[in-house]
């Protein structure tokens, strides 16, 4: 499943919750405010999209099998970062077994 242009929901709290598959997550768009994301998955694959000039922070809260960073994404323990400026998306990801990928599109 891919999400797209999310941003442009107008959210400032969201929750993805999903089970077994392979997921796209793009916060591209306006967005107009900063936002909350909670992810809850297990035995999938998730990706999650940044757009260039967005601040984005994910921190992982569990474990997941294979955690990739792609480009532009800086580390602190089980924060994940990419500044550019303001309204910040702030990412929570819930998982135990899978694969994160984060990029910067």
């Amino acid at each position: 499943m891919e999400l797209k242009c999310l941003a442009n929901a107008n959210f400032a709290q969201m929750t993805f919750t999903s089970g077994v598959g392979d997921y796209t997550l793009s916060f591209d768009g306006d967005l107009p405010r900063d936002a909350n994301v909670t992810i809850e998955s297990s035995l999938s694959t998730v990706n999650i999209i940044a757009p260039e000039g967005v601040d984005a922070r994910v921190t992982i809260d569990g474990s997941p099998t294979t955690v990739n960073i792609v480009s532009g994404w800086k580390q602190n323990g089980n924060i994940y970062a990419h500044s550019r400026s303001d309204p910040t998306i702030d990412i929570t990801v819930k998982m135990e077994t899978g694969t994160f990928i984060w990029k910067i599109g």
